[in-house]
């Protein structure tokens, strides 16, 4: 029933080792019992709402008491959420919706039908960007009447978006392509050829910083000239990066090691040998904790 994933500690040379229980929210000795396969936590105020992708449901943790208030049921295969007011915007993969969570009630107030799984959402003012992964195409909810008010094509499997000033840089995992979107037209106006499969990116100044997982890459692209300024190799099967200092610390999944780069030379300076699989990371501190 349970799954044992390992966190590296490392701040940021020596590192130690813990045990952290998921898919169970483990604090202290007490387990929190949560849906099937959690897969995204949104904090809102002293609770966190937690997506639970095969039980199509979203868990409501009362982080004053490290209890579960409240079950949500929603779409099937809910994977993402994003906070807009008091609403919670859910994505859910498998249906092809999104639902919307009153948090003052946590009752569904609507359910959005959107494009072919959506995975990944970006507020842009009171528009809400959903992209749509199982096609290539980006759905804009005017959250405001929780209404679809455009739809934009991009490339072939949209996956992460981050927006710089008021473009919307999408990466599409299907095409190795990332394509901006002027958020101010809802019109594409640059598509930029990357590495292989590229999953998140991390805006660091003007430049911004693309995992490539299947070519084994990091991509810089300067977001004042939408050109790709430098690659940098790095281990195999990068995943995501996260800024410590002016270091590029980047979790890769297949060699259970960790790359960073300096972000001032863009060369990689040190490599860190952490837990199986490496997946996401969270700083504190001085301190980057290592999902594995």
């Amino acid at each position: 029933m349970f799954r044992n994933f390992l966190i590296s500690i490392f701040a940021p040379i020596i590192f130690l080792v813990a045990i952290f229980c998921f898919p169970q929210i483990a604090k202290a000795s007490n387990n929190l019992p949560l849906g099937s396969a959690p897969k995204y936590i949104t904090k809102v105020g002293t609770d966190l709402y937690i997506a639970n992708s095969a039980s199509s449901n979203v868990s409501v943790v009362d982080t004053t008491t490290n209890t579960v208030t409240d079950t949500i049921n929603v779409g099937a295969g809910p994977s993402f959420s994003v906070l807009a007011g008091t609403d919670l915007y859910v994505t859910n993969t498998t249906a092809n919706t999104v639902s919307v969570i009153d948090t003052t009630t946590n009752t569904v107030t609507d359910t959005i039908a959107v494009g072919t799984g959506p995975v990944f959402a970006n507020l842009v003012g009171t528009d809400l960007y959903i992209l749509n992964n199982g096609g290539s195409d980006v759905s804009v909810i005017d959250t405001s009447t929780n209404t679809v008010s455009a739809t934009i094509t991009v490339g072939t499997n949209p996956w992460s978006g981050t927006l710089v000033g008021t473009d919307l840089y999408v990466t599409n995992t299907g095409s190795n392509d990332v394509k901006v979107i002027n958020t101010l037209t809802e019109t594409v106006t640059a598509t930029i050829a990357v590495g292989v499969h590229p999953r998140f990116t991390t805006l660091i100044g003007t430049d911004l910083y693309v995992i490539n997982r299947f070519s084994n890459s990091v991509k810089i692209i300067n977001t004042l000239t939408n050109t790709v300024t430098a690659t940098i190799a790095v281990q195999t099967g990068p995943l995501i990066g996260y800024l410590v200092g002016t270091d590029f610390y980047v979790n890769n999944f297949n060699d259970n090691e960790i790359s960073v780069i300096s972000t001032i030379s863009h060369t990689v300076t040190g490599t860190i040998t952490v837990g199986f699989n490496p997946r996401f990371s969270t700083l504190i501190g001085i301190d980057l904790y290592v999902m594995n």
